[in-house]
């Protein structure tokens, strides 16, 4: 996936229709797209941002978060007060 000029990103269709994946791990994902710094591939921030820019619960967030991580989607990397994620 990509971000083109910060206004909208593409997304293969595969990704979003493979039943694999909850309706919150996709909106979880395409966040975390939509927010990434395209030159480092990744991006610093917290649960609970998360959940108010996708309109989900922290809880919903947190596992989405794992289950991307275990389906290798994500690397994440812990901070102090907040997570790096990078997108595979």
């Amino acid at each position: 996936m990509e971000l083109k000029n910060n206004k909208y990103f593409t997304s293969k269709i595969s990704f979003l229709r493979n039943p694999r994946y909850s309706c919150y791990d996709k909106i979880v994902y395409l966040t975390l797209v939509s927010i990434i710094d395209n030159e480092k591939n990744s991006c610093t921030t917290t649960y609970r941002y998360l959940a108010k820019l996708s309109s989900t619960s922290r809880s919903s967030v947190l596992r989405s978060i794992k289950h991307l991580k275990r389906n290798n989607l994500i690397n994440i990397k812990r901070n102090t007060n907040s997570m790096t994620y990078n997108l595979i």
